[in-house]
């Protein structure tokens, strides 16, 4: 019988390699990496299944209810869930293009040389907004502040609290203590919409020279009047203010009760009649004519 020769490695001789065998290695590589590449998307995945359902909202908010021992930051979607307090020298900031919701009738209260820092751009303002807009919040509110208290290109819809008849304002300022060197706080290029009062309540003390600042605002659709003020602090209202729709269309001034001007000042024509609502005295400390 013939017989099939066999084959014999040689000294020196390389065995030819299977190409069935090295498919099936290839094949088994491609799907190691496919399981490592689909395990990673699925882990990724379920983490930002994660991260969006702890994102914060009405039901637990992220902002503080007192900031008092230490400057903070706050930048992008930000709820608050109670009133706010800032104070104790303390700085809070927020940051361009921040959206704040109130998630009810929460005030923003600045005191105790505290300052508020929320500056905006054109391209990216701030805004302050109700989560419901047939609740409105209550107010961002400066009493005795420090020097350095500014809100620039912020928009505020539905502040001012529910009663058309309280002494408040989307923006409340109740400075009977302190003096500041600077106008405080300085209220620029700000936007205030749908007020459930005052679009702004300004209560200074009467001899304090640098009344806050108020240029570039819009104040539209106020319950009440556009500005309810002082006759002490008039002078801090600036260029560029325009007022719409607001009910009464006017500025208020307070009267009786001691009001009187201890400083001299430049009442600039506000585009809307001035409405003084009782006496009040220029007393003879304001003598001289004021820089215009």
């Amino acid at each position: 019988r013939s017989r099939r020769p066999s084959v014999r490695k040689r000294k020196g001789q390389k065995m030819k390699h299977n190409p069935v065998n090295n498919l099936s290695q290839a094949r088994a590589g491609v799907a190691s990496v496919l399981t490592v590449t689909v395990l990673t998307a699925m882990l990724w995945f379920v983490t930002a299944i994660t991260n969006v359902a702890h994102a914060a909202d009405c039901s637990s908010g992220d902002v503080s209810n007192l900031y008092e021992t230490t400057d903070v930051t706050l930048s992008g979607d930000l709820f608050v869930t109670s009133d706010v307090t800032i104070r104790n020298n303390v700085t809070l900031t927020i940051t361009a293009g921040s959206n704040v919701t109130l998630c009810g009738e929460y005030r923003i209260q600045v005191s105790g040389g505290a300052d508020l820092v929320a500056r905006g751009t054109a391209a990216q303002p701030i805004t302050f907004s109700a989560d419901n807009p047939a609740t409105n919040w209550d107010a961002i509110s400066f009493a005795n502040q420090g020097e350095y208290s500014i809100l620039q290109y912020v928009t505020l819809n539905d502040g001012g609290g529910n009663d058309p008849n309280a002494d408040n304002g989307a923006i409340f300022v109740l400075n009977n203590v302190v003096t500041t060197t600077l106008p405080s706080p300085a209220i620029d290029n700000v936007t205030i919409n749908d007020s459930g009062a005052y679009g702004i309540s300004l209560s200074m003390l009467n001899n304090d020279p640098t009344p806050p600042s108020i240029t570039n605002v819009t104040i539209n659709n106020s319950a009440n009047a556009a500005i309810l003020d002082d006759a002490e602090a008039l002078g801090g209202l600036g260029r560029g203010n325009s007022y719409t729709n607001n009910q009464p269309n006017v500025i208020q001034i307070r009267g009786g009760g001691g009001s009187h001007l201890k400083f001299s000042q430049y009442w600039r024509n506000p585009g809307v009649p001035i409405e003084v609502l009782g006496d009040f005295t220029v007393a003879a400390e304001a003598t001289d004519p004021p820089a215009v």
